[in-house]
């Protein structure tokens, strides 16, 4: 499974009291399969809140959010620039409003740990250097990343999603070991 690791424990071995002064930083994964319950306190962000939709998940969420154990934080502009940053370094270009939140979190955060099963999230994180741990995936992305796209037609390589400036085939994600 190159580049990627077993997680090892179940849920309930994953308790804030492993974590000690770390802030457990949640993405939407975590939410869905109610990890909330093995925590002190969780942090998230609005976009993160926005993604939970199913009624079950949502009514577990607002009793979280009610015994004040969940903490929503949308992050300062300037840690969106970090992140910013680093997905261009990276060239991970699909990550949504929510992804970026949760990592510019982490980043305002600094000690922190963050759960989501999102593989390019893990990438970026790992990248800037933040742990993680996969949610309901057997395993956790280890090996750095980096993105490009290519053509399978013509086999050009691009930088960013699309489509091809010279067949107009759209192009195809690729990762590549940085």
């Amino acid at each position: 499974m190159g580049g990627l690791q077993r997680s090892s424990g179940s849920a309930r071995d994953l308790t804030w009291r492993r974590y000690g002064d770390k802030q457990v930083i949640f993405d939407a994964a975590p939410f869905f399969a109610g990890f909330e319950k093995y925590f002190e306190k969780v942090y998230t962000t609005p976009f993160v809140l926005e993604e939970v939709k199913d009624s079950r998940s949502r009514f577990n969420l607002e009793l979280y959010e009610n015994s004040g154990r969940l903490i929503v934080i949308d992050p300062e502009p300037d840690y969106y620039r970090i992140v910013e940053e680093k997905l261009r370094e990276v060239n991970e270009m699909g990550l949504t409003k929510a992804d970026k939140s949760i990592v510019a979190l982490a980043v305002k955060l600094k000690d922190s740990v963050v759960f989501t099963d999102d593989l390019a999230v893990q990438n970026v994180l790992l990248h800037l250097g933040i742990e993680y741990y996969s949610v309901k995936l057997p395993f956790k992305l280890q090996t750095k990343k980096r993105v490009s796209y290519f053509c399978p037609s013509c086999y050009r390589t691009y930088s960013a999603p699309g489509r091809c400036e010279v067949c107009g085939t759209t192009l195809v994600r690729r990762v590549e070991r940085s």
